[in-house]
């Protein structure tokens, strides 16, 4: 049991101090304060403080998965941490951090020159349907997956390629009154359940996957010495972690868009009817 012991503490003290993520973070925090407090002090009736946990708790995805010690085990020695990772930045801070978002500090976010475009061209459901789909799949080619746990910066590009197009992705689906295309309740029912069929083919590859796809978790490298934590007290050869990732991938992350799904369609049963399309003038405003 020592060994385990010692492994535990050595993991809980393996956070991830990257200047560059903490102060993505911070950044990120203070942008939201300042405008969420002008928004307040505009239209205090149109900002819950619900809003503020939301965007809270999407930070704090954030931070689960890129500083705290799921960072170290998703880089040298699970794949499943990998996947719980993924999760975060695919389906937990995005919605999230979106959904924080106060109605005018998000119509202001649409105003702004470069945010504006963006979501006008990459925000159309189709091509941020596409982006997301096509960006989660191109990383989990082995060849790129592997490359990326090789280069720091090619790992940086990866996380940040995941969560903008998760956000663009998110957008239409949890401020459809603010984006430029807007989507009736079944259309984004419909356009949930596409989005989740990626996920899902790729979960069941990897669980039902007869060896390990991955050569960095089937290698005995062990420089924080976790092993007899990772292998031995919690016994995840490279084959069982491969098949947990891919059943987290499978499940957990289709309940996320079940859950979605089930929302929207609680809204279309209360509301009757599709909602009206409002005009893009109508809706800046």
């Amino acid at each position: 049991m020592e060994p385990a012991v010692g492994a535990w503490q050595r993991l809980g003290t393996s956070w991830s101090w990257e200047p560059s993520v903490l102060g993505g973070l911070l950044t990120l925090a203070a942008a939201y304060a300042y405008g969420a407090r002008a928004s307040w002090r505009q239209s205090p009736a149109r900002a819950p403080r619900w809003r503020a946990l939301a965007f809270l708790g999407g930070l704090l995805a954030l931070f689960l998965a890129l500083v705290s010690p799921l960072d170290v085990l998703a880089d040298r020695y699970l794949f499943s941490a990998h996947m719980v990772q993924h999760l975060l930045l695919l389906l937990v801070a995005p919605p999230l951090l979106l959904l924080g978002l106060p109605l005018p500090l998000a119509r202001a976010l649409v105003r702004h020159p470069l945010l504006g475009a963006i979501e006008r061209w990459l925000g159309q459901p189709v091509v941020a349907l596409g982006l997301y789909s096509g960006v989660m799949l191109v990383w989990h080619v082995p060849a790129f997956y592997e490359a990326a746990l090789v280069h720091e910066r090619l790992h940086a590009a990866e996380h940040l390629t995941l969560l903008g197009t998760a956000l663009l992705f998110w957008w239409p689906v949890v401020q459809p009154t603010v984006a430029t295309a807007v989507l009736g309740h079944l259309s984004a029912m419909l356009y949930l359940f596409v989005a989740s069929t990626p996920g899902t083919l790729l979960g069941a590859v990897f669980t039902f996957a007869s060896a390990p796809i991955y050569p960095t978790y089937a290698a005995v490298d062990d420089p924080l010495g976790l092993q007899p934590l990772t292998r031995g007290a919690w016994g995840l050869t490279p084959l069982v972690d491969q098949q947990l990732g891919g059943l987290l991938m499978w499940v957990p992350g289709g309940l996320v868009y079940l859950l979605a799904i089930g929302l929207i369609f609680q809204r279309l049963f209360k509301d009757g009817d599709e909602p009206e399309l409002v005009p893009t003038s109508e809706r800046s405003r």
